[in-house]
């Protein structure tokens, strides 16, 4: 990694002010892995500064049952989402990417799907479409009527997309502009390395998504607040018997 002589300094006057605190080879260990250290006291308190309150405004926005929410139980939930999404896991990943790629190391010796990754992640996605010339064998229209049907279809299936393209956007350049900032070398990836930082990337969103999504219905499905520690399969009977 890259730091500044002032961090650099800082780390050295550290190691003095605790050599008396630690055996030389804990200092030692320490100091082999000073990235790691500056990462924690630098990078990652800056970071997680940032990430939970932009991504709270940007759950909201997104999901905006979420913010009537007042039950103790159900925020607590809404905390522990955003307590994980773009924080110290995700940072680790990046790290362990920075590390690599300051090693030299291929990455593809560790991420045997990465062509898979490459074409699914950076590809510009489409939306779902009818065939406006090809109707269900099981619907009894005209050709006219199933043109006109599938039409209307097309116009909702790509009115979700691009909401749901919108929302997935919103969310990574947040993520991306806040770790760029405090993580610069992030910039300096390979090919390779920006399709694994894009998948992660992708990964963190279907997360944020999912369970955002999971809060949602069950707010809207009126459920009492203890539900919300049920086990999945006690909650899916609770949910088909409403």
């Amino acid at each position: 990694m890259i730091y500044d002589k002032e961090a650099d300094k800082n780390f050295d006057k550290w190691i003095s002010l605790n050599r008396n605190f630690f055996t030389p080879e804990i200092l030692e260990s320490i100091k082999k892995n000073s990235d790691l250290f500056h990462l924690s006291s630098g990078a990652y308190p800056e970071i997680n500064k940032e990430v939970t309150p932009s991504m709270r405004s940007l759950m909201y926005r997104q999901y905006p049952t979420l913010k009537t929410e007042i039950r103790p139980l159900i925020m607590k939930f809404i905390d522990s989402i955003l307590n994980v999404t773009g924080t110290v896991i995700f940072l680790m990943k990046m790290y362990s990417l920075v590390y690599r790629h300051k090693s030299g190391a291929n990455v593809r010796d560790f991420y045997p799907n990465l062509d898979k990754w490459a074409e699914f992640y950076c590809n510009p996605p489409k939306p779902s479409t009818v065939n406006e010339n090809d109707p269900p064998s099981h619907w009894q229209l005209s050709d006219t009527e199933w043109k006109t049907t599938a039409k209307t279809e097309n116009a909702r299936l790509s009115g979700f997309f691009q909401r749901e393209q919108n929302r997935k956007s919103d969310f990574i350049n947040l993520l991306q502009q806040i770790y760029s900032l405090h993580y610069p070398e992030l910039l300096n990836l390979s090919s390779d390395e920006s399709v694994i930082f894009t998948a992660a990337m992708n990964h963190e969103y279907d997360f944020f998504k999912s369970h955002c999504e999971y809060i949602e219905e069950f707010i809207k499905s009126g459920f009492p607040e203890e539900y919300i520690d049920l086990p999945d399969k006690d909650y899916l009977e609770q949910k088909h018997a409403g």
